[in-house]
């Protein structure tokens, strides 16, 4: 056989020889065999004998082939894998990575072996993983993290990696083997979840404070109708009752003198009936005041002009109504308001401003409407109003509970100007259009 001879002439050419050899067994299988050769040769060197030893390596080839498909398997799953694989000593020198690790990073498999991991982790992150890898040993084997990292084009991308420590026989970590994965859309799911529970938040506390302020309004606003109860009951018993009181007594008086003093049982029945008058007089005033019917039945630019023209009548003032409204009628709770503010208003200037004329103003614009009323009396000083005076501080919350504000600005000696402006809630209708009411004669502009 050429390979025998070959091997005998290696033999005898170098003195010794080494080589695998296929043979034949007596079944005609073929088997692998390790045949080693040696020249033995006496004291001049002269050859006299060939020592052979033959092995058979059946067992041997068996188990490299099967180290070496198991080598193949393992290297097919691990480089076919979607995640990033890689092993390193705990100096983090990168000992093997897989095509995935390299494709996720930009790199070559050779740019990347030999060299640290750490520079592939974002900046901030290093103090936090490095304090991760040192919490790892006997008692924590094996653990999952998330960190940023600079994949390729530069990019910063979250992965979560889960690491296991292999130790020698005394103990130490050698060497670690890791898995991980990118997981950059669930972390930006989970920051655009607790955006939107932080805004959600923001938003219920908002809502709370909202609630807690309208609660205060409607407390307010509760307050303050008590108090005009208890002024409109002080009116009904300075007036009223004391007028049906007199109106009574008279009738009585009436009744007793009737028979006995004609002429003054008639005197009597006259300012019964005079006291009478003025006490349903004084109970239409009263009704007016709390609501006229005009207002529910024309709207408060009517009602205002109908509150200006009795004032003008009863209290001998100059006053002078303008309105310039883009709307015909309001929500019916924004008219009331509106009216009593001007009402408040108009009281104050009547009862403590001292003016010869009043102005009062109704204009709309951008969404709101505006009142405002000035007169150029006595003025104040808003600073040092009585706490007993309760009308203004009733104009002041009627604007805030319709989300608007009111202002007071007076000077003692120069007059007063009150003025409110309120979310406009309109009902549909035409436009109301402009005017001026006021007393005969009254100039369109009225100067201080």
């Amino acid at each position: 056989m050429p390979a025998v001879e070959a091997a005998i002439q290696k033999l005898y050419r170098v003195g010794e020889f080494h080589s695998e050899i296929g043979r034949i067994r007596r079944d005609g299988t073929i088997f692998p065999t390790v045949t080693n050769g040696s020249l033995l040769r006496d004291d001049v060197g002269k050859a006299i004998a060939m020592v052979i030893v033959i092995r058979d390596i059946t067992e041997q080839k068996q188990a490299e082939e099967g180290l070496r498909k198991s080598e193949a398997r393992y290297r097919a799953v691990v480089e076919t894998q979607t995640e990033l694989i890689c092993r390193y000593p705990p100096d983090g020198t990168l000992t093997f990575v897989n095509d995935a690790y390299c494709r996720y990073f930009g790199r070559t498999r050779e740019s990347l072996l030999g060299h640290k991991f750490m520079p592939l982790i974002s900046e901030e992150d290093h103090e936090r993983v490095q304090a991760y890898f040192a919490s790892l040993g006997r008692e924590k084997p094996s653990s999952t993290h998330e960190h940023r990292v600079i994949a390729a084009g530069g990019e910063v991308r979250w992965q979560q990696w889960t690491n296991k420590a292999i130790f020698d026989e005394q103990g130490n970590v050698v060497e670690f083997q890791a898995v991980g994965r990118d997981i950059t859309k669930r972390k930006q799911a989970e920051e655009a979840l607790q955006k939107a529970h932080d805004e959600l938040e923001q938003r219920v506390e908002e809502r709370t404070a909202e609630l807690a302020k309208e609660q205060r309004l409607l407390k307010e606003l509760l307050e303050l109708q008590e108090r005009e109860r208890k002024l409109v009951a002080y009116e009904i018993h300075d007036e009223l009752a004391q007028q049906l009181t007199g109106a009574q007594m008279r009738f009585q008086g009436f009744t007793q003198l009737c028979d006995q003093v004609p002429e003054k049982a008639q005197k009597a029945f006259a300012g019964g009936l005079r006291l009478l008058g003025d006490a349903i007089s004084e109970a239409r005033r009263l009704i007016s005041g709390l609501r006229p019917p005009i207002l529910d039945e024309l709207g408060v630019v009517a009602a205002v002009d109908y509150l200006v023209h009795e004032l003008n009548e009863r209290e001998g003032l100059q006053i002078e109504f303008r309105h310039d409204v883009p709307f015909d009628r309001l929500a019916a709770p924004l008219e009331a308001a509106i009216f009593r503010i001007a009402q408040e208003s108009l009281n104050n200037a009547c009862r403590h401003g001292q003016s010869d004329k009043v102005r009062v103003e109704l204009t709309g614009r951008n969404g709101f409407v505006r009142i405002e009323v000035r007169d150029w009396g006595i003025g104040f000083d808003p600073e040092k109003v009585e706490e007993n005076r309760f009308g203004l501080q009733g104009v002041r919350e009627r604007a805030r509970l319709f989300k608007g504000h009111a202002t007071i600005d007076s000077t003692p000696g120069k007059g007063t100007r009150i003025t409110a402006e309120l979310p406009i809630l309109a009902k549909p209708g035409p436009k109301k259009g402009t005017g001026t009411v006021g007393m005969p004669g009254t100039p369109e502009k009225t100067n201080p």
